[in-house]
Order: C-alpha cells, then sequence, then structure tokens
C-alpha cells in the first residue's frame, strides 16, 4: 500500500503514491495543476511547494519534512537559501517516504481557482459607524494653554454638534497627534468612529475614509473594499482560507489547535496574513493606503471567529460545542494583527449558537426574511452549511455537516473549483456515455469539482447506473462501469488519452459523502420544518458559493432539499458578504444581527434520534418514503 499524499489547497487526496514517483508524478497523477516548464527535468526550478508538519486526524495521518528524500544538488542550486530555510522543495526532484499534506504556493499553481466573491444585494441607507472630517484648529499660543487633544476635540464638537464632547482618543492617534497638526498646519483631517472616538488623523484636507467587510469561510474568504463616505463597494478579492493546509474543515482545525502546541497561534496568523494580503491588494489597485481603512466588519463560522480573534476554539470540538462567547464585538484593529488606520476598528456580528454563526446571521440580513409573511426555506451551503426556516412570526435555524464533499474535496478524483474541473455532467440514459463540461472551456479535464460531482451522482441515478439506494446496478452493463483494484464499482467520466492524463472517475465512495452532504441538508430543513408545522415548502434561497454554482434540477433529483418546484428554487450568491458589507455601511444593519442573534430558535440535531432517522431515510435517492414531482 502507498503513502496518502494531500495536495492543498486543492484538497485533492493521493492514496497510492509510490516512493518511486516524484511529487510533480504523483500530483500530475492525481491532476493538481503544478507548473513544471521544463516538463519535470529539473531544470526551471517553478515546481516549487513545502511540506506542512503535523498530526492531521481526518486524514488520519501525521505529516513531517523527514517524511521527503534529501534535498538534491540540483535543489541547491535552484532554490535561495532563503526558500530552503522556509522548507521549499522541487516536487520534481522530491519522492515521499511517508504521508504528507502539501502545500502548492500561488505561484506555482496552474489551475486559477474560482472563489465566488459576489451576491445580489440592494440600495440601503448610508450609516456607516466611521466618518471623516476636515476641521482648523485654532493655534496654540501663550495665553491658549489647551493640549492638542483638548483643542481638536473641542474644535470637532463646535463645528459638527452631533460629535461628543468628550471624545475618546486611540493611543496610537495621540501618537500621530502633533506631527499631523503641524505638518497640517494645523489643518487636519479626523476620522471618528461611532461620533465619540477618535480612530485616526491625518494632515490636511480629508483624503477618504474606507472600510473592509470580510466574510471568512471555511474553505474560501471574500473581502470587500468600500468607500464609506458613497457607501460603493470600489474593490473585491479573495482567495482560498490558507488555513486548508490544515485540514478542510472546522473540527479539523479545531484538532490541531488543540494537538499542536502552537496550533492555533499557526492558525490565526496565515489566516491574518492572508486577510492583510488582500486588504493591500485591494488598496492598492483602488491608489489608496491601508492606513484609509477605518473598520473592517468580520462574518464567519464560530470556529473561524474564534481562530480570527485568537480564542482558543477547543470548547467548540465537543458536545455541547459551546463558544468561549457570542456576543458582538469592537476590537482595535492592530489587536489582532489587522494593518489599517492607527486606531481601526473591527466589527465582529454576533454568533447565534452551536455551529450557527456570524456568516448565518450575515445571510440574514441581507435576505430579511424576518420581514416577510411567507415563509422561507434558506440554506447557506458549504462545508459546514446553516439553514434557516420561517418568517417574521418566527425563524429556526440549524447547522449541519454538509463536509467538504461538495467542495469537490475528499473525492477521489476530485479538486476545488478551477480551471479544467468538470462543472457539469449529463449522462444519456441509452448509451450512457457521458457530456462534459469542464471551467474554462478546457479541453482535458483535470478532475471534479462540487457541482460536477453532484451532477454525476444525480444522472447516474436517473440513468440507473444507481439505485435508489446509492448502489451501483448490477444488471446494468456497460463500458463506463467496471471495478477498480479493489473491486469496488466506478463509473468512468474521462479515459486517459495519454500517460499525462489519468481518468477521472465516480466511485462507490465518492456516492456515499454525496449521499451523506445531502441527507445532512435534507434531514436538516426537514427538522425545521417540523418545528413550524410545515410538511410542503414553496420556495428556496439557495446561498454560498456552491449554492450559486450547482444545477436545480440535480439537486432535486437527488433530494437535497424537500421537494419545490424548480422555478421556485432561486440563487442568492454570496449573500453573507452582502451582509457584511450591510454591517459595515449601515450600524442599524448590526443591530438587527443583534436582535436576531437573540430571538432565532436554534435547533440541536446532533443527539436527536428521530432526526437520525430522517437522516436515514434521506441517504436514498431522493428519498426512501418523501415524494418528489420532478425527480
Amino acid at each position: 500500500m502507498g503513502n496518502k499524499i494531500i495536495f492543498q489547497p486543492f484538497g485533492v487526496q493521493c492514496t497510492d503514491a509510490s516512493p518511486e514517483e516524484t511529487l510533480l508524478q504523483i500530483a500530475q497523477r492525481a491532476g493538481v495543476g503544478i507548473d513544471a516548464a521544463c516538463g519535470g527535468a529539473g531544470a526551471c526550478g517553478k515546481c516549487k511547494l513545502r511540506v506542512v508538519s503535523g498530526t492531521f486526524e481526518g486524514y488520519g495521518i501525521r505529516s513531517d519534512e523527514t517524511h521527503l528524500t534529501e534535498m538534491t544538488a540540483e535543489e541547491y542550486k535552484l532554490l535561495s537559501e532563503t526558500e530552503r530555510q522556509d522548507g521549499i522543495r522541487l516536487a520534481c526532484m522530491t519522492c515521499p517516504r511517508g504521508d504528507l499534506v502539501i502545500e502548492v504556493p500561488q505561484k506555482s499553481r496552474l489551475a486559477q481557482q474560482v472563489v465566488l466573491s459576489d451576491g445580489k444585494s440592494k440600495t440601503i441607507p448610508l450609516h456607516p459607524a466611521v466618518q471623516t472630517y476636515c476641521v482648523t484648529l485654532p493655534k496654540a499660543t501663550l495665553e491658549d494653554h489647551r493640549d492638542d487633544a483638548r483643542r481638536l476635540c473641542d474644535t470637532l464638537h463646535k463645528a459638527f454638534p452631533a460629535l461628543s464632547e468628550t471624545m475618546e482618543l486611540d493611543l496610537a492617534v495621540l501618537r500621530q497627534l502633533p506631527h499631523a497638526v503641524r505638518k497640517g498646519q494645523w489643518r487636519v483631517s479626523v476620522t471618528v468612529w461611532q461620533n465619540r472616538k477618535i480612530i485616526g488623523v491625518q494632515p490636511g484636507t480629508e483624503n477618504g475614509c474606507y472600510g473592509v467587510a470580510i466574510d471568512i469561510g471555511t474553505t474560501t474568504i471574500a473581502t470587500y473594499l468600500c468607500d464609506c463616505k458613497t457607501g460603493e463597494t470600489v474593490q473585491v478579492a479573495s482567495m482560498m482560507n490558507p488555513q486548508v493546509r490544515f485540514g478542510d474543515d472546522v473540527l479539523a482545525r479545531v484538532s490541531h489547535c488543540m494537538l499542536q502546541e502552537d496550533g492555533l497561534e499557526q492558525l490565526h496568523e496565515i489566516l491574518i496574513d492572508g486577510l492583510n494580503k488582500l486588504t493591500r491588494e485591494m488598496a492598492e489597485k483602488q491608489g489608496i493606503s491601508p492606513e484609509q481603512i477605518g473598520e473592517f466588519v468580520l462574518v464567519c463560522n464560530p470556529v473561524m471567529h474564534h481562530i480570527a480573534l485568537n480564542i482558543p476554539p477547543d470548547s467548540l470540538g465537543a458536545s455541547p460545542f459551546a463558544a468561549v462567547s457570542n456576543a458582538a464585538m469592537d476590537v482595535p484593529a492592530r489587536e489582532i494583527g489587522l494593518v489599517g488606520m492607527a486606531g481601526a476598528n473591527v466589527h465582529v456580528l454576533p454568533l447565534a449558537a452551536g455551529f450557527v454563526g456570524a456568516d448565518h446571521l450575515a445571510v440574514l440580513i441581507a435576505e430579511e426574511p424576518h420581514g416577510q409573511e411567507e415563509m422561507q426555506l434558506i440554506i447557506d451551503i458549504g462545508t459546514n452549511s446553516e439553514i434557516c426556516f420561517g418568517n417574521r412570526e418566527h425563524l429556526y435555524v440549524t447547522s449541519c455537516a454538509t463536509g467538504p464533499a461538495l467542495e469537490g474535496a475528499h473525492i477521489q478524483c476530485g479538486m476545488r473549483a478551477a480551471y479544467g474541473a468538470i462543472e457539469r455532467v449529463t449522462i444519456d440514459p441509452e448509451t450512457l456515455e457521458p457530456t462534459l463540461q469542464l471551467i474554462g472551456n478546457q479541453r482535458i479535464p483535470q478532475g471534479i469539482c462540487g457541482s460536477g460531482i453532484l451532477d454525476a451522482v444525480a444522472q447516474m441515478a436517473r440513468t440507473g447506473i444507481l439505485e435508489p439506494n446509492g448502489r451501483f446496478s448490477r444488471t446494468l452493463q456497460s463500458g463506463r462501469i467496471r471495478m477498480d483494484a479493489k473491486g469496488k464499482p466506478e463509473y468512468v467520466l474521462y479515459f486517459a488519452r495519454s500517460p499525462r492524463e489519468h481518468d477521472i472517475v465516480v466511485t462507490a465512495k465518492d456516492v456515499r459523502a454525496v449521499q451523506l452532504a445531502k441527507a445532512a441538508l435534507y434531514a436538516g430543513a426537514k427538522a425545521l420544518m417540523q418545528q413550524c408545522g410545515v410538511e410542503q415548502i414553496s420556495a428556496v434561497t439557495l446561498a454560498g458559493a456552491f449554492g450559486s454554482y450547482i444545477d436545480r434540477n440535480s439537486a432535486l433529483q437527488l433530494g437535497m432539499f424537500p421537494d419545490c418546484p424548480a422555478e421556485q428554487i432561486f440563487v442568492s450568491g454570496n449573500a453573507a458578504g452582502v451582509g457584511a458589507r450591510y454591517a459595515l455601511l449601515n450600524v442599524e444593519k448590526r443591530q438587527e444581527a443583534q436582535w436576531l442573534a437573540e430571538h432565532v430558535t436554534f435547533v440541536e440535531t446532533a443527539m436527536d434520534a428521530e432526526f437520525q432517522m430522517m437522516f436515514s431515510d434521506a441517504m436514498w435517492i431522493p428519498h426512501k418514503k418523501d415524494h418528489f414531482t420532478n425527480a
């Protein structure tokens, strides 16, 4: 049996890596795009990668740099001393000697990740927490003995009576104040938070005030740079969450924090480094300085929330999954390491309960089901999914661990949504031959992403390749259906046409992973419907990156949620990102989020025997008992 190699951030696993293969050959066989301009001849030095050391409970392995062959003389020539000290190796010259988690740096990747960063939004009243004012201070004289701080506060209050007369000055601002006042010849641009705290002082006239809304997902991060004066979103940037190298799901991250002595610090630092990279990237494109950013709004699930704030998430790793604090928070940006204005503030929306976090409350303040008469089912699909059902009378929420399968991870030929990934599948019911659509209109598939695996399983069930219980048919005969090396059935989506390609297959284990994910969603929705005494739904809203790309008919054919007319399934895009922007630009939306945190009813399903029965029935395609009109 070979070694297990996990390539991040793609989430691709290879379980039969031979010690005779190079990591480049293993990556190519697994469909991982690594830049190797010289074809693996050891001449270009582009196929750089790094081993992530540690114990990974989710994968059942321990990864370590010692699980690689010794560095070659060619590597010494092609890698700088800094790169060698940082653990960088060349994939074409390195072979495995044990299990490994491999990080492929951005510059070494061929496949460009596709990250959804936008969503539908509407116009809201502009009422940000931060505003900038220009004032000219009276010069200090022998007769006027006021200190600079008092002089600034008096002048601001006189010019703008709505501002507090006794404003607080951040210590970092006090350190800037004398230089700014005198360099500007007593004219300064002052940024004030919540009308009561001065968080930034710049010499001269107003040069703009900006804020950043951030949606931190388990798998992806989306950031939005907004002009707090106009309310316009001026720049958007996104990336894979760099923490995926330590595990695909939140419990793997919690485990890393608990088992590694500096695990929390590791995850916190790489997250903040990633956020700062995106912030600087957006600021540079906008032609501003990060010092003009006065506030950040963070929305995330409870585990990401704790790690972002450098709070140990250990209590979220076991029942009853209690957070350290569910309250909304305002903390100095520098306290957690974010770049921005001297006294920039970070507002973190509150958590609800369990694994229903600030990201789902952001979805709710964007979709506003609490202001509507009709009952709404809102599903935010991700590695950890959240579901809300209700209306203005009552809202019920729950979370379910759908796992990384719908992101393309833990699937034999799975990959993140990137160029070359199979995103759509149709299967001819007569010939059982598939038609594939690839991201970026590529010709040769590298793997299959979440929407593709969902399509594939739905089509396999529709054409009879799969029985209703998810098992492969024992009677259908096709050249596409075969047994793997372990005697397990699989369906071949693509046959390799050259030694550099590999077959793309859907295995029985892949089907099972999709069944587990869709059953969790279905049972979660059904549990909330029972709380409301409702047996039929009229409309579904899908939020999140995955929800934006799935085929509605495939979702119904699989039974991902209770039966609903296909035309009544709506997609809202990254609603959590929209809600984060709302909270950045309107403080009343923060109050709305707080109200929701206090008034939604959280339904815990983990230990509910009836939920387990609903989950078991939902494992069937589309369902063991419930009727589906379009399936």
